[in-house]
């Protein structure tokens, strides 16, 4: 199983054009998870490969990582091959988790173990700083859905 992203879609000359194939540029994981984001790191490749429109799965979100390819404006971003995979989306996480080399997944639950250790607001990172080149660069806070819930304050209404 991979990651890819469809660049062509390739329909039959049959009578009923039917999609049997896409071509798909494949997606490669970095070594370690975003030190900033806690994220896995996608590579772009080059080269297309062909593969049968039954064999995709699913659709998974990706972000451009910004941070590395010192991206100043996020309306206009360098054309680089450099992403993020959303760990923490709750559509086809089961697929997601599937695809994580299990290096990068073993890292990403002790980093959050650690993150919770330390309460919700994690410290700054050795090396982080909160603005480089316009880019915030500051330690991710955990999702919402991964908090404890916030005791909830009585509205005035409430009194």
């Amino acid at each position: 199983m991979s990651i890819g992203r469809i660049c062509e879609i390739l329909v039959s000359h049959n009578i009923h054009k039917t999609v049997d194939h896409v071509a798909l540029q494949v997606f490669s994981f970095g070594p370690t998870l975003h030190p900033s984001i806690f994220l896995p790191c996608l590579n772009l490749a080059k080269d297309e490969i062909v593969s049968m429109a039954a064999d995709i799965i699913c659709t998974i979100n990706l972000q451009h990582n910004c941070i590395d390819s010192k991206c100043v404006d996020m309306r206009q971003q360098h054309p680089t091959p450099h992403y993020f995979l959303n760990t923490y989306s709750i559509h086809n996480c089961d697929h997601i988790q599937l695809v994580i080399p299990e290096v990068l997944s073993v890292q990403q639950m002790k980093d959050k173990k650690a993150v919770k250790k330390l309460g919700d607001t994690p410290g700054p990172q050795e090396g982080a700083t909160t603005m480089e080149e316009g880019v915030c660069n500051a330690t991710a806070p955990l999702p919402a859905f991964d908090r404890t819930p916030t005791k909830r304050v009585p509205a005035l209404s409430d009194l």
